[in-house]
């Protein structure tokens, strides 16, 4: 008897989780898809000079924004992090040869690691930090371009010169 109670219990208390939204039932809205991978290739002007830069690469969900305006509200006051959906970074050497560098690990605006984002197409925002000032200055390299998640892996190599 006291078993067939607990388990009442017990299943009345999942059900009023369920009702109250608290556990996930895996239903249709906002269906998620895992961030590619990001292959960012450069092998124009800005790659001809020596050292590292740091590249900054963020994804948003509004398509008609302006990647050049996004970048550029990017200070110490309004981290990067703030303007995207998910964001990362990576480290280039620049010896003035064909550049390569890899974004796998993706975070959100409070800078916890994600590995998903709502299903659909997303800009893609770049920059690479060549000063290491945190900002986009005058031939630096920028770069946008349009992405779909079920691409699975993407090379970034759309680039233009501040």
């Amino acid at each position: 008897m006291l078993r067939l109670m607990r388990a009442k219990l017990i299943l009345t208390s999942l059900l009023a989780l369920l009702a109250s939204g608290c556990v996930e039932t895996g239903d249709s809205t906002g269906a998620s898809d895992v961030i590619p991978d990001v292959e960012v290739q450069c092998n124009r002007t800005l790659c001809a000079s020596s050292g590292t830069a740091t590249l900054y690469v963020g994804l948003t969900s509004d398509l008609d924004a302006d990647c050049q305006d996004l970048i550029n509200t990017f200070t110490n006051f309004n981290p990067f992090s703030q303007n995207f959906d998910a964001w990362g970074t990576g480290t280039v050497i620049l010896d003035g040869g064909f550049q390569t560098a890899f974004i796998t690990d993706w975070y959100d605006a409070n800078n916890a690691l994600i590995g998903r984002l709502e299903q659909g197409t997303y800009l893609m925002c770049g920059f690479y930090d060549t000063n290491d000032n945190q900002q986009l200055d005058a031939l630096e390299g920028f770069g946008e371009d349009e992405i779909d998640f079920s691409e699975g892996y993407v090379i970034f190599d759309n680039w233009s010169f501040n």
